[in-house]
């Protein structure tokens, strides 16, 4: 059975902060992180150096089985997404021994903007939602207009006559 101690399992829904909580463990014990893969691994290095902290350059999978005598632990970013990378399947569910740190909800205060370093993003979609919509009516409208105009011209015939004295001119 696994110690209890020996390990913590941060958790919480997305944009969180579980990674930056990584990356302080990472820099306060000098330890690798395990992530998906190269790409994950580039993001995480580089939000370290955002957060002017140096860390050792994440591993992932392919640098898997870990050689080195010096490394006894590692910190694991997105374990379910490195799991399904490992076993190449879908995981429906996971248990563990080891006790769980949940981080608060992000934004708790219902705002909806996102600090990425010293620069906040306030996004509000609900105006140009509305306004599209209203366009997406007006749309169907006109469309509706147009067949029913070409219904209207394809029933109709223009019939021309000219009377019977008039001649035509040369």
């Amino acid at each position: 059975m696994a110690d209890n101690k020996s390990c913590e399992v941060i958790g919480g829904k997305r944009m969180c902060g579980k990674t930056s909580e990584l990356i302080r463990m990472a820099f306060r014990e000098q330890l690798y992180i395990l992530c998906a893969d190269k790409r994950m691994a580039k993001i995480i290095y580089e939000q370290a150096k955002e957060m002017d902290l140096e860390i050792p350059y994440p591993i992932t999978p392919d640098d898997l089985p870990l050689r080195n005598p010096c490394i006894n632990r590692v910190l694991i970013d997105e374990v379910e997404i490195l799991l399904q990378r490992l076993i190449g399947k879908r995981v429906s569910a996971m248990s563990t021994s080891y006790q769980l740190r949940e981080l608060p909800e992000p934004n708790e205060s219902g705002n909806k903007s996102k600090s990425v370093g010293s620069i906040t993003i306030d996004v509000d979609f609900n105006d140009a939602l509305t306004g599209l919509k209203a366009i997406q009516r007006e749309a169907r409208k006109a469309t509706a207009a147009l067949k029913d105009l070409e219904t209207k011209a394809t029933e109709t015939t223009i019939k021309v006559s000219y009377p019977s004295d008039v001649k035509e001119e040369s």
